[in-house]
């Protein structure tokens, strides 16, 4: 079998495109709302009362303890989801995690904001995902997984298991690339977006979907800031700050979709930002503990992420730090940033350091993608966002002689040669470091769109109250005239209706305006009704109906061939044949100064008829629309037989004009009377002059007459006086009755091998049913001249015959009211459209506005089309699809919250733990000594996992981290009321030092300061 997956070498000097990018983030809903924040330097934070926090679950001894933040940086409605938009049951929903919820919008938003339709899109889309362990299986399944049986288990597992995420998305979703769960603590998301672009490069994926989720329960309950760890005891993040005394954990989701460059070009994508280069690593062993950070690890990743990207150290502009404002984690950043870029490539140039955690706080996983998010908003804005508590840098930083100003309010990039470049950091608690190097993308070449155009504006829901929530949302965005944060300046009407109509999905319940501006696309939206049922899950089988005789007029015309290139070469292929003929101008005379005085002459009334009907239904073949049958009343069968590739054009311009002069020569006189009724009422209105017969059933309660002048102008009067409307048309000729026997030897003699078997099948108004073969005799033809017009039986056999969708091609709307009767009659599902008169648009409305209410109402049925006047418009952002807020949501077991002692890990259970071994510094032998050691031994042991300790052992040299010393301190102050300082523990020495260092402390002796070398960091 070969291989689908191309040649990696094929895209190895490739960048990476954003196309796409959404999120929910602390204080804002969506990325405009967050963009905003972080240019005003709001933060994403809310304080919390006594009562909330105790209405939210937290111990009623906690509430008084000084270490409590009464502080929330969380998301709404997480107890919300669109469960039947995603097709999972309620059940499903209900277990749940609420970050896998939140992934599921948050991808689809992602993809919406990049044009891109998972169900048509012919790429493979691969999903990078990642999220934190999730909380509500731990706090809200945590009795119902005790007690399931094993297929529920599963499912529990599924839905709240870090290696289901990305798989989920991509089952749900429709994606077939590559779906990966990548975990790497802190550092999750932006590995992912590396891990992304690298398989994007090697051919694996076409598109890459990276997400991530954090979200940690139970919310609003503050956080406790014990001493020692990373939290901040006043609940500010300060990055790099001399103030800087910790961060706080935030809930978020967040997403980009990723592209090849030249595939996002060649696919006509919005870039938002281009990745150059990235690099990912891990620190080994190369620092003190497992959850510290090494100055060497990160060195070493901004350095290949440099390379890279093949630009010089220190050719950055900004850089989105990682910035946690801890003592340890801050300065060793900063020190790897000053070796890698802190020497200016040229005098003078500067690189300024921002941090997105100042105001939003620490995401978890999903950091490094909302510091990728700020990055590529910061390039396509042309400002740096700096860092919201940013007052003055720390004394633990060394910026001595470097290049790197921590930035505090926004400023714009500096004015460059080269596009403006920026880096993103993320380190990760474990080690694993990520890097990526972004640059401001170029502007798209656009070709010039007029700005005051009608055109169409598309919106869809999965039901009916979504339809309602997202016209609305729609219609509001619209009055704001506030571009999306992904844009850098609010769309054309052009962008707005390429992108409702051609790249968002169409959901079952549908609606579609038309408007000249930004406002009365608002102002239609909010008025036009909704539909009552959903549109079909197929696009529909379409007939086109040409009129037949009757011309546009003047202005019409020429707006068309002006606006229209499609109309207009299909004009000049007509002008082309009827030259070679030596046959008059259609386009001429359709272009006359008098349209109305002289319809009568046939010879040119005739071929402009048809040159119009057959150059308006190649202009919308060209856009989209291409039938399944074709019908055309009288004279446009011919129009309809040459579409349906039953004559070619030269021989159907021929026969039309040999027709034309035929009846001039031949055709008896008379007159026809179109009548607003039906036949079996106008019947006995012809009893009384046997010339007067009917000559066409035009439909429900539409008929035509033919007879002699003097008795046609006698029906009418009569008519008119019963109150049956009537009226005389332009014809000038008895057509389609007796009167023009004469004609019919002649025509068929001009038809004689012309025609031949049609490949679309024709519903004929000559036999009443569909047909290929029987146009080909030329016997069909000359009936057609003396026999009534079968409209109505040919509507009737299109429909039998599956079309649900009828587009009357003509200069107006002729047959509307006769064809949505007769319709309503036999297939009351399908829906009559007059392209150049439809219902709603004023008749003297120019064609532009009746083209975009066509294109409007196509995009309803199911077809997408490309506009008619004008290139393809520069994708655009429209807001996102309006999610349902359906709450599924079990609730955690019930906890007993008057309990006021601190909650302890349970111990292990093992034996009694030996006293330590072997004569110390401070071993005294006092009976009190031996406890406080046999204590001490049993925390080191539970927490190390060792069996005995000796009195010369050390709590690093068995195997000690600086998260075991952390739940030492926590044990020990537990069980004594004493917390030691973790200093105890890393630099003691032996566990008899320790020992003795803690006697002295329960004695009140002074307690040493305590470093922050062993500090945690994320």
């Amino acid at each position: 079998m070969t291989s689908l997956i191309p040649d990696p070498a094929t895209f190895a000097d490739e960048s990476i495109a954003i196309v796409g990018m959404a999120g929910r983030l602390p204080g804002a809903e969506d990325l405009t709302a967050f963009w905003h924040s972080q240019l005003a330097q709001r933060p994403g934070t809310r304080r919390l009362s006594r009562a909330e926090m105790a209405e939210n679950g937290r111990p009623l001894h906690e509430l008084d303890r000084a270490d409590l933040v009464p502080l929330a940086a969380t998301l709404t409605d997480i107890d919300c989801f669109d469960a039947p938009f995603f097709r999972f049951s309620g059940p499903e929903a209900e277990i749940l995690d609420p970050q896998i919820r939140l992934l599921h919008e948050v991808a689809w938003h992602t993809l919406e904001n990049a044009g891109c339709d998972p169900s048509r899109s012919p790429d493979r889309i691969g999903v990078f995902a990642s999220a934190h362990m999730s909380t509500y299986w731990l706090y809200n399944l945590d009795g119902l997984y005790r007690c399931s049986d094993p297929n529920a288990l599963l499912q529990i597992v599924a839905g709240n298991g870090q290696d289901y995420p990305a798989t989920t998305l991509a089952y749900r979703l429709g994606l077939t690339g590559p779906a990966l769960n990548i975990n790497t603590a802190c550092s999750s998301s932006l590995v992912s977006a590396a891990v992304a672009c690298q398989t994007l490069l090697d051919g694996s994926c076409d598109a890459a979907l990276v997400v991530s989720a954090s979200i940690t329960l139970p919310q609003g309950t503050g956080y406790l800031a014990t001493a020692d760890s990373i939290y901040s005891p006043d609940g500010v993040c300060r990055p790099f700050d001399a103030a800087a005394n910790g961060t706080f954990a935030s809930d978020g989701v967040a997403g980009v979709l990723l592209k090849r460059l030249s595939d996002a070009h060649k696919a006509g994508d919005r870039v938002i930002a281009v990745i150059r280069g990235w690099a990912t690593n891990n620190d080994g062993a190369r620092k003190i503990g497992f959850t510290a950070p090494s100055v060497d690890g990160q060195i070493e990743v901004l350095r290949d992420a440099a390379a890279s990207a093949g630009i010089a150290p220190g050719d950055l502009d900004y850089i989105e730090t990682h910035g946690t404002g801890t003592s340890v984690g801050d300065p060793i950043e900063f020190a790897a940033l000053k070796a890698v870029h802190g020497t200016p490539p040229f005098p003078g140039h500067r690189i300024a350091l921002g941090g997105a955690k100042a105001s939003i706080g620490h995401l978890g996983s999903a950091a490094g993608l909302a510091g990728l998010i700020r990055t590529a908003l910061a390039l396509r804005h042309g400002v740096m966002p700096g860092t919201a508590t940013f007052r003055h840098l720390s004394p633990r930083i060394d910026a001595q002689g470097c290049a790197l100003d921590v930035l505090g309010p926004p400023q714009p990039f500096p004015a460059r040669p080269r596009p403006a470049r920026a880096g993103v950091s993320s380190f990760g608690i474990g080690g694993t470091n990520a890097h990526l190097i972004l640059e401001a993308a170029s502007p798209p070449e656009e070709a010039p769109v007029a700005g005051d155009s009608p055109e169409a504006l598309a919106v869809s829901g999965y039901d009916r109250d979504s339809l309602d929530r997202q016209r609305l949302r729609l219609a509001d965005w619209l009055d704001t005239g506030q571009p999306l944060a992904t844009e850098t300046a609010f769309p054309t009407l052009a962008a707005l209706s390429d992108t409702s109509l051609i790249d968002r999905p169409a959901l079952p319940f549908r609606l579609a305006v038309s408007g000249a501006s930004a406002a009365a696309l608002a102002q239609a939206l909010r008025l036009v009704p909704l539909p009552e049922t959903a549109a079909a899950r197929t696009p529909p089988k379409v007939c086109f109906v040409f009129t037949g005789s009757g011309v546009p007029s003047l202005s019409r015309c020429r707006d068309l061939v002006r606006t229209c290139p499609d109309f207009a070469r299909a004009l000049t292929e007509v002008e082309t044949a009827l030259a070679a003929q030596g046959l008059p101008s259609a386009r001429d005379w359709l272009e006359r100064e008098t349209p109305d005085k002289d319809e009568r002459d046939l010879h040119r009334s005739h071929p402009a008829a048809f040159a119009f009907g057959y150059a308006m239904a190649k202009m919308l073949m060209a856009q989209g629309c291409v039938p399944a049958v074709v019908l055309g009343h009288s004279m446009g069968e011919i129009t309809a037989a040459c579409i349906a590739g039953a004559v070619d054009l030269p021989a159907a311009l021929a026969f039309v004009a040999a027709r034309a002069a035929i009846v001039m020569d031949c055709g008896g006189a008379g007159d026809l009377l179109a009548v607003s009724a039906p036949a079996e009422q106008v019947n006995p209105f012809l009893g009384v002059n046997p010339a007067l017969t009917v000559a066409g059933y035009n439909g429900a309660g539409q008929t035509l007459v033919a007879g002699p002048v003097a008795a046609v102008t006698a029906l009418k009067e009569t008519l008119t006086a019963q109150g049956i409307p009537a009226t005389v048309l332009p014809a000038g000729k008895p057509f389609h009755s007796p009167l023009m026997a004469a004609t019919t030897l002649p025509v068929a003699r001009a038809a004689a091998g012309q025609f031949r078997a049609a490949r679309t099948a024709i519903a004929s108004t000559v036999t009443g049913r569909l047909e290929h073969g029987a146009v080909a005799d030329p016997g069909h033809w000359a009936a057609q001249m003396e026999t009534p017009v079968r409209m109505t039986a040919a509507i009737e056999a299109a429909a039998a015959a599956g079309c649900t969708l009828f587009l009357e091609i003509g200069p107006r709307g002729t047959f509307a009211v006769g064809g949505r009767k007769t319709l309503l009659n036999c297939a009351p599902g399908a829906r009559w459209h007059a392209v150049l008169d439809p219902r709603g648009v004023p008749r003297d409305a120019s064609v532009l506005t009746a083209l975009a209410a066509t294109r409007a109402a196509l995009w309803e049925a199911g077809i997408r089309t490309r506009p008619a006047h004008r290139p393809r418009a520069t994708r655009t952002a429209l807001p996102g699809y309006a999610f349902s807020r359906l709450r599924y949501w079990r609730a955690p077991p019930p906890a007993d919250r008057s309990d006021t002692s601190p909650a302890v890990l349970p111990s292990p259970r093992r034996d009694p733990v030996p006293a330590p071994t072997g004569t110390g510094p401070t071993d005294t032998g006092d009976e009190g000594d031996t406890l406080l050691r046999t204590l001490l031994a049993e925390i080191w042991c539970e927490e190390l996992g060792v069996e005995r300790i000796e009195e010369t052992d050390s709590f690093m040299g068995l195997g000690g981290t600086s998260l075991a010393a952390l739940k030492v301190a926590g044990t020990t102050e537990a069980r004594l009321g004493l917390r030691p300082p973790l200093v105890l523990l890393t630099r003691a020495g032996t566990f008899a030092e320790y020992v003795g260092a803690l006697r002295g402390l329960l004695l009140d002796e002074q307690t040493p300061e305590a470093p922050a070398a062993l500090e945690p960091t994320e």
